[in-house]
């Protein structure tokens, strides 16, 4: 099973390298080839089988510190906390909101209304606080801003990271909802950015609505689930389409790091 993990996690990195040489498709809008890969695959263009949040730029993974332990945060404690900072949580998450904050892995707009779906601009912040944390270096936003919709740092940190790519050439959709599959592709992305991988410790059995999940997010969801890192939703379902809401999104970003940093 471990294996055959590992396996998929380096023919994405392949997919992603032959992206980086092959660049954005012409003609078609990342929108588009997101809606339906299958109307847009092919041998010949492998970049039309992808959303636009697996389409990175070709030289960021140079400026990235490959391997080895973050180690500055390992030390931060969820009960320095205040209760105050996890108010309208749910129960099961306070502690790792805690634990989250105390990590770093956070951002102030992220933070309450737990229970709302997060958003794309939302989850874009809490990914780049899990790449700083990772790589002991802070992200810059890039300028001008290429979307007409946003301007937002975290936005623009996550896009020039190569994290988050927008909806279309000039629109990001920052308020829009992220859902399970696409979080999935994006936490398996930046493994692959950063050169850490989790080990895959879980057996998990076909989901039950395997059949709705995307050919672009097919492996990213296995390896994901497998990590421990984004679980199925119940009676043996993964909800691909489905939202998270805040706290899960900082609970999975929160296990994202933690599956790397415990990693040898």
């Amino acid at each position: 099973m471990i294996a055959d993990l590992r396996w998929r996690a380096g023919a994405v990195g392949a997919v992603m390298v032959l992206l980086a040489l092959c660049g954005q498709p012409s003609g078609v809008s990342a929108k588009e080839a997101a809606a339906d890969p299958i109307l847009y695959g092919g041998a010949a263009d492998m970049s039309k089988q992808l959303p636009p949040d697996l389409v990175k730029t070709p030289d960021l993974v140079k400026t990235l510190p490959q391997g080895g332990k973050s180690g500055s945060l390992g030390s931060a404690q969820a009960g320095d906390v205040p209760d105050s900072a996890v108010e309208g949580a749910s129960d099961w998450a306070k502690s790792d909101i805690k634990r989250a904050i105390a990590l770093g892995l956070t951002t102030d707009k992220a933070l309450g209304s737990f229970q709302e779906p997060i958003t794309r601009q939302h989850f874009a912040g809490l990914m780049v606080k899990w790449m700083e944390a990772i790589t002991g270096k802070k992200a810059q936003p890039i300028s001008p801003s290429p979307f007409k919709d946003t301007n937002d740092s975290d936005v623009l940190k996550a896009y020039g990271l190569s994290v988050v790519r927008g909806v279309s050439d000039d629109t990001f959709a920052p308020s829009a909802k992220v859902t399970r599959q696409e979080m999935s592709v994006m936490i398996e992305r930046a493994f692959h950015l950063t050169g850490r991988f989790p080990t895959s410790s879980v057996q998990v059995e076909p989901f039950a609505d395997a059949q709705d999940v995307a050919e672009w997010a097919v492996g990213a969801v296995t390896y994901t689930a497998s990590a421990g890192i984004v679980n199925g939703v119940g009676d043996g379902r993964f909800d691909p389409l489905g939202s998270a809401t805040r706290e899960q999104a900082i609970v999975i970003v929160k296990r994202a790091y933690e599956a790397v940093e415990t990693t040898p």
